[in-house]
């Protein structure tokens, strides 16, 4: 079979500009994002940071073979800016073309930092990629966090001064006093060491930001939605969004922006419009729903709201989530370090981040109610039985039980 070339759209060139959130290298979000997109007509997609699928230990080669494939099938191509979650080393090393941009692939293209272009209806456009990590301190240099992710001095200077209608990046600058509300309210453990690195992050952005007075701000980082026109102490006002991250259970993760009429509208990964309604009137008439829902279900976000009962896999353990009786336990593999709570379901007090990808971390409680910090190793699977809620049979199939 010949292979389709690649599509000849550009990011300058069309009306309609799909934007992503956060990946996390979840190649199965993204594969149901370009179908939906391609089912709205959308063939050029805009992905905020945390691209994440050039990352040590994986085939990243395959991967952005199957994801070249997939939007050569579509007729699309993937622009993406940095995140702080991404290899550095592996993506610098792709040179930067006479326009400016990077290829990891002819239809996947990274945007450096400070790179400007002009898009349809003569809509001004920069771009300024990278965060601050929280948790670098429970990451390795070189393995799991790279320095590269910080907004430099030369970063600054190549933005420079002129203002744009567009800014896209990955962080989000600050003052936004919807967004330091939400993060005020969530419960943190992290250092004032950890806390001042990020936000001198944040106020390299806010120096971007302010530099350019963008009409328009797109951001991800945070994995939520939020979108409001905000007014700037500097005398400007801009419309700022931030999207959710990868995964099923996200709200708003992606959209169109309609460079015409210079709206966004926000959906669902699944949502592919009213020809999605017909088509699910059509399919749904004669369908049986014990086909249509899986006996294994997966994820790749656990939320601290959510209930039932999860298994949640990591590098050395299996993780027994009860979040209705608010319990946990640990079955370390063999090899694992051991701890005291190993076999013993503890009271769960909060669930910080349990991301597949991501380092796993939560709050225990102890009968007096005193929390402790607990960080897992890396997550790579939170699953459950669909006819056995409790999943214990499955760490016994497993050989823990």
């Amino acid at each position: 079979m010949t292979r389709r070339p690649p599509s000849t759209a550009t990011l300058q060139t069309v009306n309609l500009i799909g934007i992503l959130g956060d990946l996390h290298g979840d190649l199965e979000h993204l594969v149901v994002v370009s179908r939906t997109m391609e089912a709205r007509g959308i063939h050029v997609l805009l992905q905020l940071g945390d691209f994440g699928f050039l990352w040590p230990g994986t085939n990243w080669g395959h991967a952005l073979d199957r994801i070249e494939n997939r939007l050569r099938k579509a007729g699309q191509v993937l622009y993406f800016v940095d995140g702080n979650h991404e290899d550095f080393t592996t993506l610098n090393g792709f040179p930067i073309g006479a326009d400016g941009v990077r290829r990891v692939r002819p239809s996947i293209i990274h945007i450096p930092r400070g790179w400007r272009t002009t898009l349809a209806y003569g809509r001004t456009f920069a771009a300024m990629g990278g965060a601050n990590s929280i948790d670098r301190g429970l990451r390795e240099e070189g393995v799991s966090w790279w320095p590269e992710e910080s907004i430099t001095e030369v970063d600054l200077e190549r933005l420079g001064t002129e203002p744009v209608d567009i800014l896209v990046g990955h962080d989000a600058p600050a003052p936004w006093p919807e967004l330091d509300k939400r993060l005020g309210q969530s419960p943190s453990w992290w250092s004032e060491e950890d806390r001042r690195y990020a936000e001198d992050g944040r106020r390299m952005v806010t120096r971007a930001f302010t530099a350019v007075q963008p009409r328009l701000y797109f951001g991800g980082h945070f994995h939520r939605y939020l979108a409001a026109p905000l007014a700037f102490p500097a005398g400007f006002t801009t419309t700022m969004v931030t999207l959710d991250m990868n995964g099923p259970g996200s709200r708003f993760s992606q959209g169109v922006l309609d460079l015409k009429s210079f709206e966004f509208d926000p959906f669902d990964r699944d949502d592919v419009g009213e020809r999605s309604a017909q088509r699910s009137s059509l399919s749904s008439a004669s369908a049986d729903p014990s086909v249509l829902e899986p006996r294994y279900l997966r994820r790749e976000r656990l939320l601290d709201e959510d209930s039932g009962t999860w298994l949640v896999t990591t590098g050395d353990s299996r993780w027994l989530f009860d979040l209705d009786a608010r319990r946990v336990t640990r079955y370390p593999d063999e090899g694992a370090l051991p701890l005291a709570i190993d076999g013993t379901p503890r009271l769960l007090g909060q669930i910080y981040e349990i991301t597949v990808g991501h380092l796993g971390q939560w709050r225990l409680m102890d009968e007096t109610g005193a929390m402790d910090r607990l960080t897992s190793s890396t997550v790579i699977e939170i699953s459950r039985d669909a006819e056995d809620s409790t999943v214990a049979a499955t760490i016994a199939s497993r050989g823990d039980s």
